[in-house]
């Protein structure tokens, strides 16, 4: 800010916060870093996706190796022009001084990673640090809207002016990455670019003006990642646990007892969706209109979900998603104050929760107000005011057909799950383990001393 490329500007919503914004000095300054960083020689750019791929490997492997000279002088020169495959399915941008490579065995290792997601309403950056053996810390967030799902037209194609709104967030994305030094910048969207009919058009006209390279991420894998975070913050005493997701054009359902989710489902059944589809645009909204959305949605879920109703009855119930959030706040959850007691563990005065009864009236009760009345009820904010009525019927269909009576809502959700997956990946590798020789076992004497030990 003292060199002029950034400032603080109140936000319009909330005059006491003043959120970071890029000048047109500094929005220069980033186009012109991103693109050093980002444009490969020509050499390199006429090769084909063959040679790129068996290039990549050489260069994981002498990277890798003790013999390899100085690796640090290697990485500054090749992590910005060649995205290691070690980094994941999700290819990006990468910092110069990125750390590449597997630390050597029974060593760990530390990085800063930037997970930028490209949602239906908008671009959510956050930076954490990442070390075995502690949780992704939080550096920084930046938000910003750009309200893809409302810019798509009837034919599933994205505005121009939206993928330009898409290309100014990037842009102040990346270069926010770039201030803090990010080691591994992770981009992908979700339901609204997956689902455009002109995806690969936006992703390549992104790509153009960032030099970012976005990818969608599918809708199994956004309840596969989100499970992954709401299980390492809920932890193994959750049991056998269902998680629900609602987001502006899908909602996930995921079971499972590990880590990683047994049967994992992505429906289109998102707030922003289904208000465009099936809602009218003035309100308040007729009682036949509302019920009829409530019998398609439980007809999907009920379709989809006949192999999940089969499964053993899950230990835990847990929801993410800003629409379960302010559901919880609507129907009277308090929200959990910093540090509360219970916060780290789900447990506790700390949580917020989301009991089928409470959410019940609430459906019909959003048909019959303004969006204006809407945002002046706790927990919905202007923005998510006119979606609020179809995530209601979604929430409240899918606890129904799963016979879910009360739903925690858990802090961590897909930007986190992505963090994590990045974690594991630095873990240290298990040292290798000498086996003790087997003890002689003595004669049996006794019934006990059958017992296998």
């Amino acid at each position: 800010m003292r060199r002029g490329l950034a400032e603080r500007i109140t936000h319009p919503a909330d005059r006491r916060s003043k959120p970071v914004h890029l000048t047109e000095e500094g929005q220069a300054a980033a186009a012109r870093a991103i693109d050093i960083l980002t444009t490969p020689p020509d050499a390199l750019l006429a090769l084909p996706p063959e040679d790129i791929q068996a290039l990549d490997r050489v260069m994981a492997r002498l990277l890798n190796c003790p013999q390899a000279g100085d690796q640090d002088q290697l990485t500054d020169h090749l992590t910005p022009r060649i995205p290691s495959a070690a980094r994941g399915p999700l290819p990006g941008w990468a910092h110069p001084f990125s750390r590449v490579g597997d630390p050597p065995v029974g060593q760990s290792r530390q990085m800063r990673c930037g997970v930028l997601d490209i949602g239906s309403r908008s671009v959510h950056l956050k930076i954490a640090d990442l070390a075995p053996g502690g949780p992704p810390e939080t550096v920084t967030t930046l938000k910003r809207p750009v309200r893809l799902a409302e810019a798509t037209d009837a034919e599933g194609v994205i505005h121009p002016d939206a993928v330009q709104s898409l290309i100014g967030a990037v842009t102040e994305a990346a270069a926010a990455s770039a201030a803090h030094e990010v080691d591994e910048l992770v981009p992908f969207a979700t339901s609204a670019v997956r689902d455009a009919t002109n995806r690969d058009a936006v992703l390549a006209e992104v790509e153009a003006a960032t030099g970012v390279r976005m990818t969608f991420m599918s809708g199994v894998e956004e309840a596969r990642l989100t499970f992954l975070a709401a299980r390492a913050w809920h932890g193994w005493s959750a049991g056998r646990m269902l998680l629900l997701d609602i987001g502006g054009g899908s909602l996930e359902i995921a079971y499972g007892g590990h880590a990683e989710p047994a049967i994992a489902l992505s429906l289109p059944l998102g707030a922003g969706r289904l208000t465009r589809r099936h809602l009218p645009d003035h309100t308040p909204v007729k009682k036949r209109t509302v019920k009829e959305l409530r019998r398609h949605v439980c007809s999907v879920i009920e379709e989809a979900t006949a192999e999940l109703r089969q499964q053993p009855t899950p230990t835990s119930y847990v929801a993410t998603s800003k629409t379960f959030t302010q559901l919880a706040r609507l129907t009277g959850t308090p929200v959990p104050a910093s540090g509360a007691s219970g916060a780290a563990t789900g447990r506790g005065p700390g949580i917020q929760a989301l009991r089928r009864d409470d959410l019940r009236p609430w459906p019909l009760r959003l048909a019959t107000l303004s969006d204006a009345q809407r945002a002046q009820l706790p927990g919905i904010s202007a923005a998510r005011a006119h979606q609020s009525l179809a995530g209601a019927v979604v929430a409240e269909a899918v606890m129904k057909v799963l016979g879910v009576k009360r739903l925690t809502i858990c802090p961590w959700a897909l930007r986190e799950g992505v963090l994590l997956e990045r974690l594991i990946a630095l873990a240290p590798q298990a040292p290798s383990v000498t086996a003790l020789p087997s003890p002689r076992r003595a004669a049996p004497t006794s019934p006990i001393s059958k017992t296998t030990v």
